[in-house]
């Protein structure tokens, strides 16, 4: 079935490729995130591109990552995967937000507003500490003040939760630094970069990390 194609198209295993294969298939995911529509026609697309993409960019650092480990429950996490805290930045997850598993809530459409919020800030319970993601389709990672700015210190004033949007737009970019092979840290380097820039200038938290 389609579901069973995509799966294929997309069946990298990341860490045992050579160099050449591995960028054909970068290239190839990140390809494929123009050819999905907005909204509810693509969303399952979506959902199986952002989990490939995810596989790809956090393939030493996040294991098992996976689409609705809880089906059946009211409350389905999109895609979950287990923080090693084998990186700088994952490390810094796991000591300063207690997130040992990951959530990432993939929404495939542009604008975030106070339900996407509070549903992932729902998530954010026990082994899921005070850290999860959002995916969407903003063209930018920056946040703006009047909109999905707000509902970021909304949820850290109410809730202590931070929840940091990566649009898919921005995780291609990060899939295609990863073909320079001297890079191999730019991933780590760049997310750690995003979550100082929340901490300190969207939430202004003092931060006392420096790298």
């Amino acid at each position: 079935d389609e579901e069973e194609e995509i799966n294929d198209e997309y069946d990298i295993k990341v860490d045992s490729l050579n160099p050449k294969i591995r960028n054909t298939k970068i290239g190839q995911i990140v390809a494929q995130l123009d050819k999905i529509p907005l909204g509810r026609e693509g969303e399952r697309d979506f959902e199986l591109w952002s989990l490939e993409a995810l596989k790809v960019i956090f393939a030493a650092q996040l294991v098992g990552l996976q689409l609705h480990p809880n089906g059946a429950a009211v409350q389905r996490r999109d895609i979950t995967g287990t923080n090693r805290g084998k990186s700088d930045f994952w490390s810094r997850v796991l000591l300063d937000y207690k997130s040992r598993n990951i959530v990432f809530d993939a929404k495939n459409f542009q604008e975030l507003g106070p339900d996407e919020y509070r549903q992932l800030q729902s998530y954010l319970t026990g082994s899921y500490g005070k850290l999860g993601f959002i995916i969407n389709r903003d063209e930018s990672e920056n946040l703006t003040s009047g909109k999905d700015l707000d509902w970021t210190r909304e949820m850290h004033g109410s809730h202590q939760c931070l929840i940091v949007k990566l649009p898919a737009k921005f995780i291609s970019r990060l899939l295609q630094k990863l073909r320079s092979p001297e890079k191999h840290d730019v991933v780590d380097r760049q997310m750690w970069k995003l979550l100082t820039t929340y901490e300190t200038n969207y939430l202004g938290l003092k931060s006392t990390r420096a790298r």
